[in-house]
């Protein structure tokens, strides 16, 4: 456990501290089947079972993400 120097108050964002980068919003359906794989574990055991090589993930997460896209902002808002 470290010491805190005098002016701090020990919060994660306290004012001067820069915030943390946002993480990246899905685009489309490959986006959320992708973060779902990592969080799963199944994009670790993947890595393994290929030994690195190009398994082909990348081209369905964008083919995923071109067939169902997810759409924001005023697109959305007219449906």
């Amino acid at each position: 456990m470290g010491y805190m120097t005098p002016g701090q108050s020990g919060l994660m964002n306290e004012p001067g501290t820069p915030a943390p980068p946002a993480k990246p919003k899905p685009r489309g359906l490959g986006d959320l089947v992708a973060a779902a794989f990592k969080a799963v574990g199944i994009e670790i055991i993947v890595r393994k079972a290929t030994k690195g090589k190009d398994c082909g993930c990348r081209r369905r997460q964008e083919k995923l993400n071109k067939l169902v896209p997810f759409k924001r902002g005023e697109e959305n808002a007219s449906s």
